[in-house]
C-alpha cells in the first residue's frame, strides 16, 4: 500500500486558517505540487463581466465555481491588483449544482481588456461541462491578459 504524501500547509494558506476551521478538500495533490482551492460565491446571473469573487485571497490557485442557474457566461476575471501579477496560474473547475455549463468567452468586450481571457486553442468561446475545468496563466508581456494553459471540457 502506497503512503500518501504529508499534508504541507504554506504560510500564505496558514494566514487563512482559523482555531476550529474544517478543510473541506480545500487542498489538491499533485506529487510536491499542492494547490489551494477556493469555493467561489454562487453565480446567479449571467453574464459576469470582470469576474471578481467576493473574498478571494491571492494565493488561490483553483476556484470552484458554484453556480445556480443552469449555464453561465464569464467574459473576464479580476484577480485583484495584488493577484493579477505576471505568471499567475488560475483553474477554474466547473462544479454547477443546475447541472449546465460554463462558458469562458474569448476577448469579450464585456470585460476591461486587462481582464479578458484568450482561449488560443480555439479562438473563440470555451464551454467547460459540469465536472471539467480550464486553465489560465496572466501574461503581462505585450497586451496583458489571462491566456488560456490547458482545458478539460
Amino acid at each position: 500500500m502506497a503512503l500518501k504524501p504529508p499534508l504541507v500547509i504554506t504560510a500564505g494558506l496558514k494566514q487563512q486558517l482559523q482555531a476550529g476551521d474544517t478543510l473541506d478538500a480545500p487542498l489538491f495533490n499533485l506529487g510536491s505540487l499542492i494547490l489551494a482551492s477556493f469555493n467561489a460565491p454562487n453565480l446567479a446571473a449571467t453574464p459576469q463581466n470582470n469576474y471578481a469573487p467576493v473574498g478571494l485571497p491571492d494565493n488561490i490557485t483553483v476556484i470552484r465555481l458554484m453556480v445556480t442557474i443552469a449555464n453561465v457566461s464569464i467574459t473576464g476575471f479580476n484577480a485583484g491588483a495584488s493577484g493579477q501579477v505576471n505568471g499567475r496560474v488560475i483553474i477554474f473547475l466547473n462544479r454547477n449544482s443546475s447541472g449546465g455549463n460554463a462558458t469562458f468567452e474569448h476577448q469579450n468586450g464585456g470585460s476591461t481588456p486587462t481582464n479578458r481571457f484568450v482561449n488560443g486553442f480555439t479562438g473563440g468561446p470555451r464551454v467547460v461541462g459540469v465536472g471539467g475545468m480550464i486553465g489560465y496563466y496572466y501574461d503581462v508581456g505585450g497586451t496583458p491578459r489571462w491566456n488560456e494553459l490547458f482545458a478539460s471540457l
